[in-house]
């Protein structure tokens, strides 16, 4: 689950842009949890916030 939730902030934080998101991939690799706090699923809530946006039930 921590691949996958690492990788929706990824998303969230390129905002559609390819460019934008192979740029918060190299974030990841310095610091994920910069990327996590920036999309923010940082806290216990993220489950419920990448539900809202990727439209999951």
């Amino acid at each position: 689950m921590f691949q996958e939730r690492v990788a929706a902030a990824a998303v969230i934080c390129s905002q559609g842009d390819l460019d934008e998101f192979f740029a918060v991939l190299e974030e990841v690799r310095a610091d994920w949890r910069d990327v996590l706090v920036a999309a923010g699923l940082a806290d216990a809530q993220w489950k419920q916030l990448i539900n809202e946006k990727f439209g999951l039930p």
